[in-house]
């Protein structure tokens, strides 16, 4: 039986760290958790990046070619589930799909970019990456009532502060609920397919930030709670009372 190389627990399936190779229980291993000595802090971004420059050191792309890759395969990914609910409507209401899928697909790409661009403003490197098992039970979970969408997430390439890292963890849920707000305006002055559409969105985000905050592992709650509990309670309840509002 092996001992985690950070806190000594002994454990039946340890974990070994791909940066510093050490042993580490399930609590600690990833290498924000256990302080991992084989991460490097990405160089500070001083500019601001463009579009169209070759990637430097010191002035970085906005996006490379393999993570845009990464991204439209998770998009197109997390489109299907929409049209699994919405498929009896695709012939009779074909702009409310459509609609429906526009707005899932931006819940979850803009709380990834909103990890990712926190992250590169507090100077680390940071782009999306499809998980290879996120995709697998992604695509399982749409076999099942139980659906799952996480085909992959941003990594950050560093070892940043506690504060840096709940900060990183908080842009995804907050996100979602600017999002949810936004939705919930535009509802008030809207009527027909376009208000129900429009509440839609601010359910979907809602929920959305709601559940990342739950502070369990590998979720973003319990990163940001690691960080400041005042923060996290003041996210969770935000999104809560949005989503009891909305469905109530």
């Amino acid at each position: 039986m092996a001992r985690c190389d950070y806190c000594g627990r002994e454990v039946d399936l340890p974990f070994r760290c791909r940066y510093c190779g050490g042993i580490y229980c399930s609590e600690h291993r990833l290498p924000e958790a256990h302080g991992c000595t084989g991460l490097y802090r990405g160089p500070k971004i001083d500019v601001e990046p463009t579009w169209f420059e070759t990637a430097t050191a010191s002035r970085p792309g906005l996006f490379t070619v393999q993570e845009l890759h990464h991204l439209s395969v998770a998009l197109l990914l997390v489109s299907m589930l929409p049209l699994l609910w919405l498929r009896r409507l695709l012939f009779r209401r074909p702009l409310v799909v459509l609609g429906g899928v526009a707005i899932f697909a931006a819940a979850f790409l803009l709380h990834e970019l909103g990890h990712r661009f926190t992250a590169r403003r507090l100077g680390y490197w940071a782009e999306f990456r499809l998980s290879p098992m996120g995709v697998l039970i992604t695509l399982l979970s749409y076999l099942t009532p139980l659906k799952i969408v996480a085909p992959g997430a941003v990594y950050v390439a560093g070892l940043p502060s506690l504060g840096d890292y709940g900060r990183i963890a908080l842009a995804g849920p907050a996100v979602n609920i600017a999002q949810a707000l936004i939705y919930m305006t535009l509802s008030q002055v809207t009527g027909g397919w376009l208000h129900l559409l429009l509440g839609l969105g601010a359910i979907i985000n809602s929920s959305l930030a709601a559940f990342n905050l739950l502070p369990l592992p590998e979720f973003d709650g319990s990163k940001i709670l690691r960080w400041s509990w005042k923060m996290w309670l003041l996210a969770l309840i935000a999104s809560a009372l949005l989503y009891l509002y909305l469905t109530l």
